[in-house]
């Protein structure tokens, strides 16, 4: 069986797999589509920069891009569970795996293949995390529409997605009611309703299917997801609302 193409046709044809070609110096020579998809860089935006660009400040004060390195140059391979910084300065809580591999002229390269893991198909296992990584994922999630509403029902704050997916065009202060979204779909009983059951019982949702009307002539099936977060005494419950298109 001849491998030989196999590495092109996954390198371009990836779409969850975030893929960088480095040499042995970290040195950025190419990126595939989907690390243009996951983290807004293009190629001519990278090429020749070093990786280590892509870690946050705390990683980079602690060396971890050199140790990343020395590790898979001795190994052949290493493992790297931290935040990518995308082109808009966000960081974005990633998993991926660094391989030594070399060209059929001798030539030694580093594969660093990388999974977003905001993506939408991963956002809903941080529903059994911490409240501090929701807050990092609720910042940085470009796919799946959030927002937060407090124990009034009031909003407390929501994300860009959201606010396309919605088409809210300004946000409303901290502490506004549902109303003042302005949208048909916010205003509606049964997703009042199911909001104000989750205060009351304390019980999140899990999966519900709501039917939404965008536009004049589109239709949208989106599922919502939820966490409660307790803030304490002074703050009370804050449910944070995931919703995605089915």
């Amino acid at each position: 069986m001849d491998t030989g193409s196999f590495f092109d046709h996954y390198f371009k044809r990836a779409q969850v797999n975030a893929i960088l070609i480095m040499d042995l110096t970290g040195t950025i020579q190419h990126i595939n589509s989907a690390f243009t998809q996951n983290y807004g860089y293009r190629l001519i935006d990278l090429k020749n920069k070093n990786f280590r660009i892509l870690f946050t400040e705390a990683d980079q004060i602690a060396n971890k891009p050199q140790i990343e390195l020395d590790e898979v140059i001795q190994k052949g391979q290493a493992d790297d569970d931290n935040y990518v910084i995308n082109k808009s300065g966000h960081p974005i809580l990633s998993t991926g795996e660094s391989i030594l591999v070399k060209t059929s002229t001798g030539e030694k390269y580093i594969v660093k293949d990388i999974v977003n893991l905001a993506a939408r198909k991963y956002l809903k296992l941080f529903l059994t995390e911490t409240e501090e990584l929701l807050e990092r994922i609720f910042e940085t999630s470009t796919e799946v529409a959030m927002i937060v509403i407090d124990g009034s029902m009031k909003v407390v704050k929501m994300n860009a997605a959201f606010q396309q997916l919605f088409e809210i065009k300004s946000i409303p202060p901290a502490g506004s009611p549902l109303s003042s979204l302005k949208s048909t779909f916010w205003s509606r009983n049964e997703i009042r309703d199911e909001i104000r059951n989750t205060i009351v019982t304390g019980t999140p949702i899990k999966h519900k299917q709501f039917l939404f009307q965008k536009g004049r002539n589109s239709k949208l099936k989106v599922n919502f997801e939820s966490k409660i977060i307790d803030k304490g005494p002074t703050m009370g419950r804050q449910i944070f609302i995931l919703i995605e298109v089915a």
